[in-house]
């Protein structure tokens, strides 16, 4: 508890006063609760008055109209006026209460519309331009039977209920508008010729709103607009239609062409002139009905073309809408049409024809032209600033406005390309409708082909080529695309299929002819060969039969000459060319030393045979040597003796396989020393040096072999006296002896002396 006192004493904002300062501020607390209590009560009221406010939610005031030009469609202004947070609408008949669509009193608080009137109203008449407030009356309610209003009399604030009655001038009701969300015009400009009738409309969102269009012109000279949105174009010149929507002002700006506006009141008996056609009528200058009245009246004895005011027909007004139909003054009005113009006995007077002028807009700047101003023209062409024939121009231009850069649109083929033809494309500027041509190039494959038949070659006669010819380029093409060309139409003749052949030949093979048949045609030739040549060797001759050869004819085309046909005869056999057999004998079976072989003689030639299984008996080999005289050898010469052992009975390439030894004097010699051995037979060639050791005389060479021995003798000779060596050599042969004799000596002493040393 006493931590709760301390916080209490720290967060009190009012420890630190006196007591005296404490009473103060707290008075201060209570003025000031008092002042905003008082102030939020008129807020309360008026968030509960806004509360039950139906049509707007603004509060804002505009004291000005907005003027809207050459515009179709924009969102109203707030009004001028507001009561109770609620637009007001004139009502201007029963209609207009009905179409305010207030289905209970709960959609506005009568007390609120009552203190409104009590404290605005003055203002609200004198904004409005009313003189008496009390003539104002502001419905809070109308259910079709009953209309409740308030407004203020002579005997203070009244509000009464009652049945509406009639409108009167002296009451002007006001009823809660139901404002349009948007309003779009029929039309933003008029063109017109003088007696053209338009009708110009508006259409509002939403569909329920009761706000109205209030027409008016501000040239009726120029033209005239009716309640409805009826406009007359009544003289040449410029004007503005206007059309009040509430606060919002649109404006139309009209221009007129054709005669000038006629003012009746000034018009004399002279300026009326007698129409004399429907046409006149049509084309006349129409003036305002009322206008016709006035100065009707003021003439009551003005004689027009000669007849009285009271008899001439005043024609006022010409509708080529309402059928054609003219509406005129008389003693009464009526009308004419053009069906009963020449029927009527009377006569029409219009006003004297004045000079007609016709308006140009200003246009803007082409691609190819300055931009020009606005301006009239005369029934003469003669161009001025203004309807009236005054400030005449010399141009309509503007020298000072650029001119404008071409928007070309895309190109257009005009003309097709043919394939002897240009074609021509263009592109046209979408501002100033200029155009450029471009020409393009021939196309080759667009042709106007008619095809021709071929017609056919013969062997012998020229035909015509399948073809298509265009008829553009005059050319001629092989296929129907038009892509291959032909530079010549003619089919060669075919020329003969020659074929067929059938040879025939002299019995002797001295000549041939031969037939051909055409394959096309069937024609035939016949061309001979008068000296056949020998072709080719069919068979060679063998051993029993003789040669064969092919006789071969030639003939060349009598049409051609690089063409030959040929054929081959029959062979024909030569005769006594048979080569005959060469026999050999051939062993089928060698003998043995116990039985017989086989044998058989073969040609050599054609391997035939004959005399098979002939019998073969063995015999003994005959071995010796090849030479049966005495071999001899002379000492001192550098070759060998060469001796040669061969078989002469049997297969000597079989005999050195036989070989063993070499004996001379029953003596073996050694091989590759004493002598040399080698195939050829057999070849013994006994060395020189060993010959040279051998003693001269005969001397006995057995060649041992392996089935039998071979002997036979050579002589060791010496050498002629022709051979001994001369002085010089001699000498020193007895030098070289003398030499080998002191030495021998030499050393039969030193042997002894050696042994007499060994003994002793």
């Amino acid at each position: 508890m006493k931590s709760i006192e301390t916080l209490n004493q720290k967060l009190n904002p009012l420890r630190h006063f006196k007591p005296k300062q404490k009473q103060l501020f707290r008075l201060g607390c209570a003025a000031l609760a008092l002042a905003l209590a008082v102030g939020t009560v008129p807020f309360l009221r008026g968030w509960a008055a806004n509360e039950q406010a139906v049509v707007s939610d603004s509060d804002s005031v505009s004291g000005t109209d907005t003027v809207i030009t050459n515009s179709i469609t924009v969102e109203p202004k707030p009004a001028k006026s507001m009561i109770g947070g609620i637009n007001w609408q004139r009502a201007d008949s029963l209609d207009d209460l009905n179409n305010a669509a207030l289905s209970s009193k709960s959609a506005i608080t009568l007390s609120l519309v009552s203190n409104w009137v009590t404290d605005h109203l003055d203002t609200f008449a004198e904004e409005n331009g009313y003189e008496d407030p009390s003539k104002l009356c502001f419905v809070s309610d109308y259910t079709g039977s009953q209309i409740t209003v308030t407004y203020r009399s002579q005997y203070g604030l009244q509000m009464v209920s009652s049945a509406p009655g009639n409108f009167s001038s002296f009451t002007i009701f006001y009823i809660p508008r139901i404002p349009s969300t948007s309003f779009t015009l029929s039309h933003t400009r008029l063109d017109l010729n003088v007696g053209d009738v338009e009708m110009l409309t508006g259409e509002f969102q939403p569909a329920d709103t009761n706000d109205k269009v209030v027409w008016s012109s501000n040239s009726r000279t120029v033209v005239s607009v009716e309640n409805n949105g009826e406009v007359t174009a009544v003289g040449c010149g410029s004007a503005t239609i206007t059309a009040k929507v509430y606060n919002d002002v649109y404006e139309i700006p009209v221009t007129v062409s054709g005669h000038a506006y006629i003012d009746p009141y000034n018009m004399e008996a002279s300026d009326w002139v007698r129409a004399t056609s429907w046409e006149d009528l049509a084309n006349a200058a129409f003036l305002g009905r009322s206008n016709v009245n006035t100065w009707r009246a003021s003439n009551q004895r003005a004689v027009v073309g000669g007849v009285p005011v009271k008899a001439a027909l005043l024609v006022y007004q010409y509708n080529s809408a309402d059928g054609g139909t003219a509406y005129y003054v008389s003693t009464r009005s009526g009308t004419v049409t053009e069906a009963t113009f020449d029927t009527t006995k009377k006569y029409f007077y219009i006003p004297k024809p004045a000079a007609s002028y016709t308006y140009h807009p200003a246009q803007p700047a082409t691609c190819t032209q300055h931009a020009t101003i606005a301006y009239w023209t005369d029934q003469y062409d003669s161009k001025f600033l203004d309807c009236n024939g005054n400030n005449s121009i010399d141009s309509i231009y503007d020298e000072t406005s650029p001119l404008g850069d071409h928007v070309w649109g895309e190109w257009v083929v005009t003309r097709e390309p043919t394939c002897g033809e240009a074609g021509e494309k263009k592109h046209t500027c979408s501002e100033c409708n200029t155009f450029e041509t471009e020409p393009i190039d021939p196309d080759p494959t667009k042709h106007s082909l008619t095809h021709h038949n071929a017609v056919a070659a013969t062997c012998t006669a020229a035909g015509t080529k399948e073809y298509w010819e265009c008829s553009l380029c005059h050319k001629q093409y092989a296929n129907e695309m038009g892509t291959e060309e032909l530079t010549s139409l003619t089919a060669d003749a075919l020329g003969h299929e020659w074929g067929s052949e059938a040879w025939n030949w002299a019995a002797d093979y001295s000549s041939a002819s031969v037939t051909l048949t055409c394959g096309r045609c069937h024609a035939e030739k016949t061309l001979t060969d008068n000296a056949p040549h020998i072709g080719t060797v069919v068979s060679q001759p063998t051993c029993t039969e003789n040669k064969v050869v092919r006789y071969v004819a030639n003939v060349q085309d009598d049409e051609d000459d690089s063409v030959f046909y040929s054929a081959t005869s029959v062979d024909v056999e030569v005769a006594n060319t048979a080569l005959g057999h060469t026999w050999e004998w051939v062993t089928d079976t060698e003998p043995t030393e116990t039985d017989p072989g086989e044998k058989h003689e073969e040609c050599t030639v054609c391997h035939a045979k004959q005399n098979e299984h002939t019998e073969i008996r063995a015999q003994p080999d005959d071995y010796s040597f090849t030479d049966d005289s005495t071999f001899k050898w002379k000492k001192g010469s550098k070759d060998g003796l060469k001796m040669v052992v061969k078989n002469t009975s049997g297969d000597d390439r079989k005999t050195f396989g036989k070989f063993k030894d070499v004996y001379v004097d029953e003596k073996m010699l050694t091989r590759d020393t004493d002598y040399t051995a080698q195939a050829g037979s057999i070849e013994i060639t006994l060395s020189a040096a060993y010959l040279e050791g051998l003693s001269t005389g005969e001397h006995t060479l057995k060649v041992e072999l392996t089935v039998t021995n071979v002997e036979h003798t050579f002589t060791v000779v010496a050498p002629a006296a022709s051979d001994t060596p001369a002085t010089g050599e001699s000498g020193m042969s007895v030098a070289v002896s003398i030499a080998l004799m002191l030495l021998a000596a030499y050393g039969g002493v030193y042997a002894v002396s050696r042994r007499r040393r060994v003994v002793g």
